[in-house]
């Protein structure tokens, strides 16, 4: 699956914690990958992780609009750049 490692690539240049690109390729994901399943445990595998890694993605972007939020009205030195988050 060469999207996880082009998405990973492109997580571990926009966070700082590597533990959000590692989620993508993580444990879980080698596992269904390098496993010896039938095509129905291995298709209700991929399902249960990708609606797993949906989850916990989308959580990440509410909590980091959270934070935006509670940071736009600041003004200074401390204010990052932030790129629009896609809803």
């Amino acid at each position: 699956m060469v999207w996880t490692l082009r998405a990973a690539a492109e997580l571990l240049e926009a966070f700082a914690d590597r533990s959000v690109a590692a989620r993508l390729r993580g444990e879980r994901y080698n596992a269904i990958v390098h496993g010896q399943f039938t095509p129905q445990r291995r298709t209700l595998l991929i399902n249960t992780e990708l609606n797993e890694v949906r989850a916990y993605f989308l959580d990440l972007a509410n909590g980091l609009r959270r934070t935006i939020g509670r940071f736009s009205g600041h003004r200074g030195r401390t204010r990052p750049h932030i790129r629009r988050i896609r809803r």
